[in-house]
């Protein structure tokens, strides 16, 4: 708001017994934050092995990286709408009907069926999964329609989701956006840790309409029986080599290696400029701000550009296929030893060095091998991470210095219309 100039008294903490204090906006703030991040995130089907800690630790993870990098999480969300709207069209054209929905491809792709070979092996099947088995014809068309068009309410019962806390932090949004707005109509002072809230609520609203029909902890599975063993149901994929690659999740990884999307929340980016001409405690702060602002379009707008010209979905798969046969010959070469040369020990620690590099995953998921072009993106993610910082420690040391007005609070009557 421009009227954060308008005030030159300026006041630093603040005490609140009888007004509007910091630690009751800083409370306000958190507390919104929270409530949007944690009941925005809703997790995949656990593994049979995890535990209710594991479980609670994993979603605290996400709602830390939410809360750091919001683009991240609605970049997961977009990745996961795209993939359920593909599944439907295309099996919109493969069936002739619509009886595949999105909550159907959301339910496989967060891990709600599981196939049950005949020779007792079980793993997960996503939408790409089942499309595979459908085109390959080891599941039949009636099969299909009696183990996977679950009836709507099945998937809904299954949906763990909590209403009451979903309730809360919507109604504490809401109510956090109209009293920004009265603020503003009052001309009153508003801190840039707001504005960074108004951003995280942007995002939210967002996960939560391209997740609006995806189930939310679910913990039953849906279990599928094939009258096929798992060899053969590999001998039908023509490729060779994804037939004897090694796989890392499912045996069926050849089918569906997943890209995620490179798209992140403009309009959470876009909320930063709303303190372009906010007071700040120095000039140099207010000057950093506006860089920062400007900083995290420019590096998605140029990196989302860079990663489409360089690579785009067919690119990345193809790359992603060289790693893993990089991998390959270095797993199947071995370490020198005995009386080679100390030339060859150096160059097997060095692409072995190399192979970490593409692929720094835990667990070394494939999914995840990326090529050594792609250091490029270090510097604009250590610059991205740097932006993040800043923009949330200046949210919290700018209460040094607010303007006075700040501290008011809404008068909500003068916001009602008089008569005569």
């Amino acid at each position: 708001m421009s009227t954060n100039n308008t005030s030159k008294s300026l006041q630093g903490w603040t005490s609140s017994p009888n007004a509007r204090g910091s630690l009751d906006v800083l409370w306000t703030c958190l507390t919104t934050i929270l409530l949007s991040t944690w009941s925005a995130i809703w997790l995949n089907v656990p593994e049979p092995t995890d535990t209710i800690w594991k479980h609670l630790k994993r979603k605290a993870w996400l709602t830390f990286i939410a809360i750091m990098g919001p683009e991240c999480l609605l970049g997961l969300t977009l990745g996961e709408w795209q993939s359920a709207r593909a599944s439907v069209t295309h099996l919109k054209q493969l069936r002739q009907d619509d009886k595949w929905t999105f909550k159907h491809a959301f339910f496989a792709d967060i891990g709600g069926f599981v196939l049950q070979t005949s020779d007792g092996i079980s793993f997960f099947l996503d939408t790409k999964h089942i499309h595979w088995l459908l085109e390959h014809e080891a599941i039949s068309i009636t099969q299909f329609k009696k183990d996977f068009l679950l009836n709507s309410k099945t998937i809904d019962d299954r949906n763990k989701s909590d209403i009451f806390i979903r309730l809360i932090a919507v109604g504490q949004a809401l109510w956090f956006c109209i009293n920004l707005i009265a603020r503003g109509g009052q001309h009153l002072a508003i801190s840039t840790l707001e504005i960074t809230t108004v951003g995280i609520i942007v995002n939210s609203v967002l996960v939560y309409y391209f997740w609006k029909d995806k189930p939310a902890d679910v913990q039953m599975m849906e279990t599928v029986d094939i009258k096929m063993t798992l060899s053969e149901i590999i001998q039908l994929e023509e490729n060779d080599a994804a037939q004897t690659r090694a796989y890392f999740r499912t045996p069926l990884d050849f089918t569906s290696r997943k890209v995620i999307a490179l798209i992140s929340a403009v309009a959470f980016m876009g909320t930063n400029f709303i303190a372009w001409n906010f007071h700040f405690p120095t000039p140099t702060e207010r000057l950093l701000w506006r860089l920062s602002s400007c900083g995290t379009v420019t590096i998605f707008i140029f990196g989302l550009l860079i990663a489409e010209l360089a690579y785009g979905d067919h690119g990345i798969r193809k790359m992603q296929e060289e790693v893993q046969t990089r991998r390959e010959v270095l797993a199947n070469s071995g370490f020198p030893g005995g009386r080679a040369q100390w030339k060859d020990r150096l160059v097997y620690k060095i692409r072995a060095l190399a192979m970490k590099f593409r692929n720094n995953s835990p667990e070394n998921d494939p999914n995840q091998d990326v090529s050594l072009v792609f250091i490029w993106a270090v510097p604009f993610f250590a610059a991205y991470s740097i932006i993040r910082v800043y923009i949330l420690v200046e949210d919290v040391i700018a209460f040094r210095a607010l303007p006075a007005n700040a501290y008011r609070t809404v008068n909500w009557w003068e916001l009602l219309p008089h008569i005569g």
